[in-house]
């Protein structure tokens, strides 16, 4: 035995240590290496002694490194290689049949390598690839099985019209099939009739599987010859299951929809369905689960064809699969219920409205009537730890399709009433006796009226007016559902709450939050962690959705949060959420000033004991509740608080987590401070700049670039020149320059300086100075850098606009202008010769900036008495550009230019009637030139 036979064997010997099987895999793998190996292999495929203990195991291997490179490198071989492999195939079939019977899994893997082929050289390469298989098929049965196999692996393979093929891929595929429908089908079809008139019920399924992807495919003469043994055999166990998928094949088959329902009505289908008791089947499920394919493959025809006459019958054998509690049975004709009810969703929106008859409106009550029984939990669901069991899971994903469904069933206009009614006396009929009903029955009703909520069109009207469904709040929170401890229901109850939280906003149901907030900060502290998880999350929600109305209980309900902080054993996450909530309520404008100081200052107590990552951010959450600038009394407690962060930070080794809370409660400094903050801005700003790294300084110019938005008088202050001085040499030095969009530095290059040219417009809009005379120089060379990088897209429109209003804020008097302009006409010349593609959106607004930097390097020109010279400057570049180009891009320009007209000021308009006359001047030399030339 050779050394490679000996390790394939240890690869598969599940006694031998690890170690073997590695350095057999390594022997192996080398081995596979040698392009030229497939040679070797088909031939020890033909020579192994069919009786030797471990052929299958060889055997198999062969194959299967054979497939490996067939995959990688087949489109390769030369025609010489590929006829040995043709050679090869016919040498098997012939001479060595018998390796196709030694098991299953040869002959699937042989197969598979036939269609490896087929699809790279049938038909131009080898024509009679599938002649071949069908001229020897009735020879014996496995070769029937082997044709059948081919057949079979070739549409799954690579005949499916797929999403993902690409265009050349598909070009093939189409190919493929057409070649397929000329010359093989026709025989193929021959073959699988002698099969279906026999009596092999093991082939005969076989066929079944194999015709039953191929019906879209041969003409429907040929199909109906096979669909009275489709018939005949469904009631055969061994053949029923693929028989009934070729006739769901035969329903969905592309074709007139009169020609459709002629066929259904011609073999009787409807009827046979009808015949069908699906309880039969217990023992075999898939049965089950294949006759539902075919009723929703049904429906969804009948429908999409417009073909109604049998859509009352179809449906209800579609609600009885629907009601069936196999929910893997239950869910496969959710698509047509889905369907139907959008077709009587239509029948509304016709003008003028088509009512629904009174069957339909029973069809709905039945649809609606199956989704409410199959919503409910199964009563073995245990409902504990951490994550659910698989089985919970497919239920929890069944009953989402369930949900979907029934929001669908209510965009039906005429379907909400009836909804409701039933709530109302299912909550009547359990309420009043609620130890009478299991959680599973409690928890269905609650679960559809939580989602009855998304159909509703004006949820606040409905539920502060006297109407069922402010009825039906009244009624659940009155309940002594309040009262349970199972987790169904507080997250149904819970839901509901924060759902339809504007009912709390009437007087007379302001009182009745109590009865949520109770249970909700009860079960903060659950001994199951998802319910206490739950329950501070829906906390948090309902104080984002109408914190008024827990602004009287802020004092308890702030003592009790804390405490409940104080515990520990509580995740980021919900820590956080609380102290959101915390700052919605604390800061909702209808709490009174007193308890807004008290509370915050127990929060500052609890948090400001130790400056850490998460005290800040947790202040943070609490500040961003305001919202807005706070009272001076407020701000006193929020002073002390910033001065003692301001002074601890100074002294603190600045760690990435740090950083980034430091930044969040700075923002959340200006929000409520606004120009007080500043003292402990310029501080904390200072204090970022210097520990920061390529990796967080966007953060710190959104913080500087919030400052400027939100100060009124003190950004000057704030953002010193030192400051601005500090990151311009920052990005200088250690941002580089990207050359290419991939990888990810060119991206966070790319990202950065977006950001810092952002940060420099609003400087510029807010007048802030932001530089000193002598650090313009490095400033604006590096901004005529970012401009003229194309690949940087939407910033170098931002850099162009940085320098045109620069030459208008800084005059002819500032030392730098000069060097402004210069290098503003320089990026202009650049981007003008780089072919911009003027009619992408993006580069078009870039053109369009051009344009008005030269209105603006004009205008100072005017100022300077030198217009000639930019005139003149302007010429010279306009001829060194191809002229249909560059006057696509300025007509692009003026396009855009024009369409702001109504911004531009009133001392650009000579300017731009000057611009337009050296632009249309040189148009129209061009145009002639090129006239003249043609």
């Amino acid at each position: 035995m050779s050394n490679l036979e000996q390790a394939i064997l240890t690869l598969y010997d599940p006694s031998l240590p690890q170690h073997l099987k590695q350095q057999a895999l390594n022997l192996t793998e080398s081995t596979k290496a040698d392009p030229s190996f497939y040679q070797y292999a088909l031939q020890m495929v033909l020579d192994i002694n069919l009786d030797h203990p471990n052929s299958l195991t060889l055997i198999f291997w062969y194959l299967q490194a054979i497939e490996d490179m067939f995959r990688k490198n087949y489109i390769t071989y030369d025609q010489a290689s590929r006829d040995a492999i043709h050679r090869f195939f016919v040498m098997v079939i012939d001479n060595k049949p018998s390796l196709l019977e030694l098991h299953y899994s040869i002959l699937n893997k042989f197969a598979l390598l036939y269609v490896r082929a087929v699809q790279n050289d049938f038909p131009y390469i080898w024509q009679d690839a599938f002649s071949i298989l069908i001229e020897r098929a009735p020879r014996r049965d496995s070769y029937m099985k082997l044709l059948f196999t081919v057949l079979k692996l070739f549409n799954e393979e690579f005949a499916e019209e797929l999403g993902y093929l690409t265009q050349e891929q598909l070009r093939r595929s189409n190919e493929l099939k057409d070649a397929m429908r000329e010359s093989v089908l026709s025989p193929a079809a021959t073959l699988w009739l002698q099969t279906l008139q026999s009596e092999n019920l093991q082939l005969i399924a076989a066929t079944f599987q194999v015709i039953s992807p191929y019906i879209d495919w041969i003409p429907i003469e040929i199909t109906f010859t096979f669909i009275p043994f489709m018939i005949k055999y469904v009631s055969n166990e061994a053949c029923q299951i693929p028989a009934i998928n070729c006739l769901e094949s035969v329903v969905a088959k592309r074709m007139d929809p009169k020609k459709k329902l002629e066929i259904i009505d011609q073999i009787g289908l409807i009827p046979f369905l009808q015949g069908i008791n699906l309880d039969n089947f217990d023992m075999l499920s898939d049965v089950p689960k294949a006759v539902s394919s075919l009723i929703d493959t049904l429906g969804s025809n009948l429908i999409d064809a417009e073909v109604l006459g049998h859509i009352q019958i179809v449906l209800e054998m579609a609600l009885k699969c629907l009601d069936s509690a196999d929910t893997n049975i239950s869910k496969i004709v959710i698509g047509f219920i889905g369907k139907y009810i959008h077709y009587l969703k239509s029948k509304e929106y016709q003008q003028p409205p088509v009512l629904l008859t009174d069957q339909e409106k029973n069809n709905i009550s039945l649809i609606c009537m199956t989704l409410i029984k199959r919503c409910q939990f199964p009563s073995d669901f245990e409902h504990v730890g951490p994550e659910n069991s698989d089985e919970e899971d497919q239920f929890y994903k069944y009953r989402k399709e369930l949900a979907d469904l029934f929001k669908k069933l209510l965009q039906v206009e005429s379907t909400k009433e009836p909804v409701v009614d039933y709530l109302i006396s299912s909550f009547n009929d359990i309420l009043g006796n609620i130890q009478n009903f299991t959680v599973e029955q409690l928890e269905v009703p609650l679960f559809l009226f939580f989602h009855l909520g998304e159909s509703l069109t004006d949820l606040s009207t409905l539920l502060t007016t006297d109407t069922k469904y402010s009825f039906l709040m009244r009624a659940i929170l009155q309940s002594n559902l309040k009262a349970s401890n199972h987790k169904i229901i507080l997250r149904q109850y819970f839901e509901i709450g924060v759902r339809y939280g504007t009912f709390f906003s009437r007087n007379e149901h302001k009182q009745l939050i109590e009865n949520l907030l109770e249970p909700m900060i009860r079960n903060m502290s659950n001994q199951d962690a998802d319910v206490s998880k739950h329950a501070i999350y829906m906390f948090s929600r309902l104080a984002l959705k109408i914190p008024a109305a827990i602004v009287p209980y802020s004092r308890p309900v702030l003592e009790v949060i804390l405490n409940r902080i104080k515990q520990g054993n509580i995740d980021g996450e919900s820590e956080k959420n609380l102290y959101k909530a915390i700052g919605l309520i604390i800061g909702c404008r209808s709490n009174d000033l007193a308890t807004q100081e008290s509370c915050l200052e127990s929060v500052i107590n609890l948090l400001g004991q130790q400056i850490t990552p998460n005290a800040l951010l947790y202040i943070g959450e609490v500040l961003s509740g305001f919202g807005r600038k706070v009272p001076v009394e407020v701000q006193i407690k929020i002073s002390q608080l910033a001065q003692k962060v301001v002074g601890s930070m100074l002294s603190t080794q600045l760690s990435p987590e740090l950083h980034k809370s430091l930044v969040y409660f700075a923002q959340k400094l200006v929000e409520t401070m606004e120009d007080d903050s500043s003292p402990y801005i310029k501080e904390l700003i200072s204090y970022l700049i210097s520990n920061s790294t390529l990796d967080n300084i966007e953060s710190v110019f959104n913080l500087i670039t919030q400052v400027c938005q939100k100060y009124k008088t003190n950004a000057n202050s704030t953002i010193s020149p030192s400051i601005t001085f500090s990151i311009v040499k920052m990005m200088i030095t250690q941002v580089p320059k990207p050359v290419e969009t991939i990888s990810d530095i060119s991206q966070q290059a790319i990202s950065i300086r977006r950001s810092f040219v952002k940060m420099i417009e609003v400087f510029i809009s807010k007048d802030v100075e932001f530089l000193n005379a002598e650090d313009f120089g490095d400033f604006i060379r590096y901004i005529g850098e970012i401009g003229c990088n194309i690949i940087e897209g939407s910033t170098v429109k931002v850099a162009i606009m940085i320098l045109s209003k620069l030459i208008e804020k800084l005059g002819p008097g500032h030392a730098y202008s000069s060097d402004i302009i210069s290098v503003g006409y320089q990026v202009s010349c650049s981007l003008l010769r780089s072919s911009l593609n003027v009619k992408s959106p993006e580069t078009s607004q870039i053109s369009g900036e051009i344009a008005k930097l030269h209105l603006v390097i004009m205008n100072f020109m005017k100022v300077t008495q030198k217009e000639e010279l930019f005139i003149q400057n302007l010429r010279t570049t306009i001829s060194q550009l191809r002229s249909d180009e560059y006057i696509e891009l300025l007509n692009n320009c003026y396009i855009l230019q024009n369409s702001q007209e109504n911004e531009r000021k009133a001392a650009f308009n000579q300017s731009q009637q000057s611009m337009k006359m050296i632009i249309t001047g040189e148009i129209e030399t061009n145009q002639i030139l090129a006239k003249s030339s043609s």
